[in-house]
């Protein structure tokens, strides 16, 4: 079998099952010598943020001369993406063989083995390979919410983290915040610390309340706690006041599960301004590497936990401030704000959390700038938000829609009667998303404007692989 029939034949098996299969799953992974329990998991879970958090721990504890592993989700070219040791995607022959000794098992079973859902596969494939690798730390990023996803099946993780929580997955995960932050919550585990943005106050109490029941150490990080050093579009650096170290924040609120005082929060950090909070001398100084201001939130999470894991890892514990910064700005995670050309940009962003964090940024990265916009979204996500809190950003000149190349996608007709209901454009209709991004190029340059593609991951996925720059 080659890989992408391999490739193919995962593509086509249904996402979702009716029934929850964690007896199954435990049977599988059981068969293969419980491969996830062979190294320190790191869970992340979270609505935005998550694969940013992830990258950040495994560049750092690479730095610091860890082995790793990194399952994310989704892929945004090969499926491949998925799984990564030392920073490497996993190779077609691995891949390919992993994948047929599971088939092996799955048809070979006897009944004894029900098929795996498409994430499931997935995942096992990855648990396998690390352990196979000898990894050292698995950084395991949750698949949808937490509580019934397949990489909760860990009992006993080094840390958990849990980025911000915002709404998106509402008809399987609830539709307030209080109960997706319940579903995420579920990756919490008795005594085990955890680390969490403490954006959302509805959202905060949920977690910290579940983790003082299971006495779960917690620790909160909140965007007051974070002041920008950095010039607006420069590379981010900034100060983490809480000092980073598992309990400080969470002093404030784990207590009680009330949140200090903070101002509403999409994920943007709330910043002093530079030189007027009071800083102690362990408030360590961060670099980043990215002008996106929603990853000072996503790296200092990724901070955290890793001063946290350096209690236990006295290889961890001996790095310092400045290497922690240099591995985060080593970090290059595609379709987070990320220039795949001179003035040429892709953000993921796919829910109204997302776009509220894009649009701070494009704030800020994005500063006397106009913006030419392409613009494509899934037909399940709350898409008239998200085109609400576009028209409210700084900076669009021109808007150009187009369609995802999914069943999923939504009508052009319906997207741009949104950008002229909310931002009185007039966008340009154009179905096929390479065209749409040679529309969006030549009106930048006619206007000398910066080109932004945002709205879905999977149109992110297209674009890199319409340009090659994954591959690059």
């Amino acid at each position: 079998m080659t890989y992408s029939e391999a490739e193919e034949y995962i593509n086509n098996i249904p996402r979702f099952t009716k029934e929850k299969s964690e007896g199954n799953l435990r049977r599988i992974l059981r068969h293969f010598g419980n491969p996830q329990n062979t190294f320190r998991y790191i869970h992340v879970a979270g609505t935005n943020g998550k694969g940013s958090v992830c990258a950040y721990l495994d560049s750092a504890l690479r730095l610091a001369g860890r082995r790793t592993g990194l399952f994310t989700s989704p892929h945004l070219v090969t499926t491949a993406e998925r799984m990564k040791v030392g920073g490497e995607d996993i190779s077609e022959e691995e891949f390919t063989e992993i994948f047929e000794e599971l088939k092996q098992l799955i048809d070979g079973g006897m009944g004894v083995y029900a098929h795996p859902t498409y994430f499931e596969w997935l995942y096992i494939m990855a648990m396998i390979w690390f352990s196979r690798k000898n990894i050292e730390y698995g950084v395991v990023e949750t698949g949808l919410g937490g509580r019934l996803d397949a990489t909760n099946i860990i009992e006993n993780p080094a840390v958990t983290v849990i980025t911000s929580i915002s709404y998106d997955h509402m008809e399987i995960l609830g539709d307030t915040i209080e109960m997706i932050a319940g579903e995420k919550a579920g990756i919490i585990k008795a005594g085990v610390p955890l680390i969490c943005d403490g954006s959302s106050p509805e959202a905060e109490k949920v977690l910290t309340e579940r983790a003082r029941g299971l006495g779960a150490p917690v620790t909160v990080i909140h965007p007051e706690d974070l002041e920008i050093l950095s010039a607006p579009g420069e590379p981010l650096r900034y100060r983490l006041h809480s000092g980073g170290e598992a309990g400080q924040a969470a002093e404030k609120t784990a207590g009680t599960g009330e949140a200090a005082p903070r101002s509403a929060g999409t994920g943007e950090a709330a910043p002093k301004s530079a030189g007027t909070g009071e800083a102690a001398p362990e408030d360590p100084v961060i670099e980043a590497g990215s002008r996106a201001v929603y990853q000072a939130m996503n790296s200092s999470l990724a901070y955290t936990a890793f001063r946290q894991l350096g209690r236990a890892d006295a290889q961890l514990a001996g790095q310092t401030d400045a290497q922690i910064s240099s591995a985060f700005c080593a970090v290059r995670w595609p379709a987070r704000f990320e220039e795949i050309a001179p003035d040429i940009y892709v953000d993921g962003a796919h829910n109204t959390g997302g776009m509220e964090m894009l649009a701070a940024t494009m704030k800020t990265a994005l500063a006397g700038r106009s913006i030419v916009l392409v613009f494509a979204v899934a037909n399940d996500k709350d898409y008239t938000d998200m085109i609400r809190i576009l028209c409210g950003a700084s900076g669009i000149c021109r808007v150009v829609v187009t369609q995802l190349e999914s069943v999923r996608r939504t009508d052009l007709r319906t997207e741009a009667e949104l950008f002229e209901k909310y931002g009185d454009f007039h966008p340009a209709m154009i179905y096929d998303i390479e065209s749409a991004v040679k529309e969006g190029i030549r009106l930048a340059g006619e206007t000398g404007s910066v080109l932004l593609c945002t709205g879905s991951l999977y149109l992110a996925g297209s674009i890199l692989r319409i340009t090659g720059v994954r591959d690059k």
